[in-house]
């Protein structure tokens, strides 16, 4: 199971890592409108998987519309047969950024213990009044137990781009 963020009423954000090149399109299914993992609200198939070349990011082009105010969940049925026990309900939490990776600024670094299955998943902050996505989960830093994230924005060009591009 991974994470993603509606974007756009066919785009889901995700990241990259979460998707083989040999998975099959017919079996990824995103689940929209619900916070419970395998149960209500209903689920879309996707239609293109676009990879970012060079980072761990992923733009989802859906089969059907995303209704617009609709609560988000995401998963990929069976991804690698993971044993792990996963929350039933979608959880919230609030996380601090500690740095940014001195080579790499477009990533970030939170304290915080998520979980390899919370991969994809969006950041949320405000900025001049509105919620963003500020970063999306790349993995954890198993030496000081941080969460990775690739900063948003500064992918704002490319994922336009490609959004243009796939439709």
């Amino acid at each position: 199971f991974c994470g993603g963020a509606a974007i756009a009423e066919r785009f889901i954000v995700s990241s990259s890592h979460c998707f083989n090149k040999e998975d099959s399109l017919q079996k990824i299914k995103v689940r929209i409108g619900t916070t419970k993992l395998g149960r209500g609200g209903h689920t879309i198939g996707i239609k293109k998987i676009i990879a970012h070349d060079s980072e761990d990011l992923a733009l989802l082009l859906t089969e059907d519309e995303i209704e617009s105010g609709n609560r988000i969940g995401f998963g990929i049925s069976g991804f690698l047969n993971s044993q792990v026990q996963l929350l039933p309900t979608l959880q919230k939490t609030t996380i601090d950024v500690k740095r940014t990776i001195r080579h790499r600024p477009h990533l970030f670094v939170t304290s915080g213990n998520l979980m390899e299955e919370d991969s994809g998943g969006a950041v949320i902050w405000k900025e001049h009044n509105k919620n963003v996505i500020g970063g999306i989960y790349c993995g954890l830093d198993q030496k000081d137990n941080t969460s990775i994230f690739l900063r948003a924005k500064d992918f704002k060009t490319w994922i336009n781009d490609q959004m243009a591009m796939a439709l």
